[in-house]
C-alpha cells in the first residue's frame, strides 16, 4: 500500500509547515483522536522538499485505519485551539 499523502495543513505556525503544505516524510497521528503527534511550534522550518505522509495512524475508530497504517488517497489536516487534526477522519 502506498504512503497517504498529506493534501493540505493550515497549521502555519509548525516547523514542516511550508505554504500550507506539510513537509517532513511521514507524521503520527492520534491515540484515541485524530490529532497530528509530530505537530511542533517553532521559529525555524524544518523538513524536506516532499510532500508529507501518515507515518502511522493509532485511531482505532477510524475508518482508514488499515494495520495502523492510514488507506485514504489523501488527507486534509486542519488547526484547531492548539493542536492539529486529522479533517479526513472518519468512524467505522
Amino acid at each position: 500500500m502506498p504512503m497517504t499523502k498529506i493534501k493540505d495543513c493550515d497549521a502555519v505556525k509548525c516547523v514542516y509547515n511550508k505554504d500550507g503544505g506539510c513537509h517532513t516524510y511521514g507524521i503520527n497521528v492520534g491515540d484515541d483522536t485524530p490529532v497530528c503527534d509530530t505537530y511542533m511550534v517553532g521559529a525555524e522550518k524544518a523538513g524536506v522538499a516532499a510532500m508529507g505522509g501518515i507515518g502511522s495512524c493509532k485511531v482505532k475508530d477510524c475508518y482508514y485505519n488499515n494495520a495502523l497504517e492510514c488507506s485514504a488517497k489523501e488527507i486534509h489536516m486542519h488547526q484547531k485551539r492548539g493542536h492539529v487534526d486529522c479533517t479526513t477522519f472518519r468512524t467505522k
